[in-house]
C-alpha cells in the first residue's frame, strides 16, 4: 500500500537521541507512513539503534551535509508528500494527522509546518531562554511563511522536484538551507505554518558557545540571500527582528565610541532602549514564563545572541562586498 507520507530523516552521529526520536514517529496516530533515514556516515553506533524500528536505511559512504542527505531520502521516497524531520525533533502523538489535515485545508499550499512547544524540562537557565525564544517566535509568526520550518515541515513531492530540492552545495554546515528552498518555493508556492501542529526540537539545548557559533555562521550566510532576495522574511528574520539586531549592535558600538566621544552615548543609550521597545511582546511573555528575575537574565541573553547575530551579519556583508570587487 502506497503510505500517506514520507518521513525522511537525515542522521549523523545521533545515537544519544535518535531512540527518543523514532519512538515518537512510530507512536503517531492513523496516519500510513514510511521512515526513511539516510545516514551521513555516522562514526557512533547511530546504525546500530535505528535498526530496531522499522525505517529503510540508505547509508551514504562519506559525510555530504544534510541537504544531500535529504535529498537522498526524497529520490527514495514513495509518497505524494514528503515531511523532513531534523535527527532531534521529537514530534506529537497527532502531529502527522494535523500535517495531512492541513493539506486538505489548504489545497492550495505546498508547504505545511508546523511551531515548537515548550519544552517541559531545561538543562539551564540559557536553554530555557532559548526555548521560550523559538516558541515566542513560532507562536507570533503563523499563516503564510517564506521558510521552509524543516525540523517538522511537509512538501508536496511534486513541488519539492520542480523546485529542484535542496541545494547541497551548502555542504556539512547548512544552517540556512531551510531559508534558500523557503525561498524558491514561495516564488510560485505558499508555506503554510500552522500553530495547532506541534513538535519540540532539543537542539534549543545547545550550551550558549555551541549557540554563539551556529548563530554567527547562520547570520553571515543568510546576507548573501537577503541581497538576492531583497526583502526579509515573513517568519524568523522579519523586519521587525532585523531592526532589533541593528539597535544592539548599534548601542554595543556607541557605548565603546561613548569612552572617547561622550555625546555619543545619548544615541547608543536610545539605540538600547529601542531594542527592548521593539521585542516587548517578548519581554512579556518571559516574565510571564518565568518571573522578572529570569526575564532580567533572559534579556541579557537575547541582546547577547543579538549582537552576534549583528556581527554576522556585518561580516557577510562584508563577503559579499569583497565578492562583488573580486576580478
Amino acid at each position: 500500500m502506497k503510505p500517506d507520507i514520507s518521513i525522511i530523516i537525515p542522521l549523523h552521529n545521533c545515537a544519544d537521541i535518535i531512540d527518543q526520536v523514532l519512538a515518537a514517529v512510530f507512536s503517531s496516530e492513523d496516519v500510513e507512513k514510511e521512515v526513511i533515514l539516510v545516514d551521513d556516515a555516522s562514526t557512533d553506533n547511530t546504525l546500530e539503534i535505528v535498526r530496531r524500528f522499522p525505517c529503510r536505511i540508505i547509508p551514504l559512504q562519506t559525510q555530504s551535509g544534510p541537504s544531500h542527505a535529504r535529498n537522498k531520502g526524497a529520490q527514495a521516497a514513495t509518497a505524494d508528500i514528503l515531511m523532513f524531520m531534523d535527527a532531534d525533533a521529537l514530534i506529537e502523538k497527532d502531529t502527522l494527522q494535523k500535517i495531512m489535515v492541513g493539506f486538505t485545508e489548504h489545497p492550495d499550499a505546498a508547504c505545511v509546518c508546523g511551531t515548537f512547544k515548550k519544552n517541559p524540562a531545561h538543562s539551564s537557565a540559557f536553554a530555557r531562554y532559548r526555548d521560550l525564544q523559538l516558541h515566542y517566535w513560532h507562536q507570533s509568526t503563523t499563516g503564510n511563511a517564506s521558510v521552509f520550518i524543516l525540523t517538522a515541515g511537509a512538501i508536496k513531492k511534486e513541488v519539492f522536484l520542480e523546485v529542484g530540492g535542496f541545494d547541497a552545495a551548502f555542504g556539512r554546515f547548512a544552517d540556512i538551507e531551510d531559508f534558500e528552498i523557503g525561498h524558491r518555493i514561495s516564488r510560485d508556492h505558499r508555506i503554510i505554518v500552522d500553530d495547532s501542529i506541534c513538535f519540540r526540537h532539543l537542539e534549543h539545548a545547545s550550551p550558549m558557545p555551541v549557540l554563539i557559533k551556529k548563530l554567527f555562521r547562520r547570520s553571515r550566510m543568510w546576507m548573501p540571500l537577503f541581497f538576492q532576495r531583497k526583502r526579509f522574511e515573513s517568519n524568523y528574520a522579519t523586519s521587525n527582528r532585523a531592526a532589533a539586531v541593528l539597535c544592539a549592535g548599534a548601542a554595543a558600538a556607541l557605548g565603546i565610541l561613548a569612552f572617547f566621544v561622550p555625546v555619543v552615548a545619548v544615541i547608543g543609550l536610545f539605540s538600547l532602549v529601542l531594542f527592548f521597545l521593539l521585542d516587548l511582546g517578548f519581554y512579556r511573555f518571559l516574565k510571564k514564563e518565568g518571573g522578572f528575575v529570569f526575564c532580567l537574565f533572559a534579556a541579557g541573553a537575547h541582546f547577547i545572541m543579538s549582537l552576534v547575530l549583528f556581527c554576522g551579519a556585518v561580516t557577510g556583508c562584508l563577503e559579499a562586498a569583497w565578492n562583488k570587487l573580486k576580478p
